[in-house]
């Protein structure tokens, strides 16, 4: 089974919401990002929102560091069922009161993580390092198994595709200063890298290599898994897997 994002959307089709819940009923992961999106799905989530909806400071913690936020939350209390996951703190304190950033509730034989504030700001205009790590490990708590896995950077957007025999790893360097809504023409994007893409196989690979720089890259082939270094990305590159 997979993990389906949900992002911040505030309406979903009542028959397409059903076929998500039969999906996790059967053993899927689903993440919710934001409260927007989680709406549709109050009977199942066990948690009692605490207040209205509100546009608060707050700091988000994650592995021992703080990161700043200015977004809309909503205040839940989890049920027993519900899990808490990560902590907003009112000021950047780790000592300070704190609301509850995420849940994950078990649903059947999967589950539901939801994330109980807008998090498409940070991410985007904002570039927050803690959210998106802590997004990261989210995701890995309801998806700890993928099939491909980059590190190296917080700037590379992920796409797995096959092409008979062939694994196609595409990076994208979003590095960048998408922040600013009226820059339509960037003209300098710095390359990132090394990266290490880590793949989760049934066989050790015949090749490895990354196009279009026709680079063969050197596999390291361990139990199941095989990890190849990309030495540096400029703006594209697919790494091609033969297997």
């Amino acid at each position: 089974m997979a993990l389906i994002v949900i992002p911040e959307w505030e309406y979903l089709d009542p028959p397409f919401r059903d076929e998500l819940i039969a999906y996790v009923r059967n053993g899927g992961s689903l993440l919710l990002v934001s409260w927007r999106a989680a709406r549709p799905f109050a009977a199942e989530l066990d948690v009692q929102p605490e207040g209205e909806v509100a546009q608060l400071g707050r700091y988000l913690e994650h592995a021992g560091w703080l990161g700043g936020l200015h977004t809309y939350l909503q205040r839940v209390k989890p049920g027993p069922n519900a899990r808490p996951f990560g902590r907003l703190h009112h000021n950047d304190d780790p000592r300070t009161p704190h609301d509850v950033a995420a849940t994950i509730t078990p649903v059947g034989r999967g589950r539901i993580g939801v994330l109980w504030f807008d998090y498409g700001d940070a991410y985007l205009n904002r570039r927050v390092p803690v959210a998106r790590d802590f997004l990261q490990a989210m995701v890995r708590e309801l998806f700890p198994t993928p099939l491909v896995e980059v590190t190296g950077s917080h700037h590379v957007d992920v796409s797995v595709a096959r092409k008979g025999e062939r694994l196609l790893i595409n990076l994208v360097n979003t590095s960048g200063p998408h922040e600013f809504e009226k820059v339509y023409v960037f003209d300098e994007i710095p390359p990132v890298g090394p990266l290490n893409v880590r793949l989760r196989l049934d066989r050790a690979p015949k090749s490895v290599v990354q196009q279009p720089e026709g680079r063969r890259l050197e596999v390291i082939w361990q139990d199941g898994v095989a990890q190849v270094a990309v030495p540096r990305l400029e703006i594209h590159s697919v790494v091609v897997v033969d297997q």
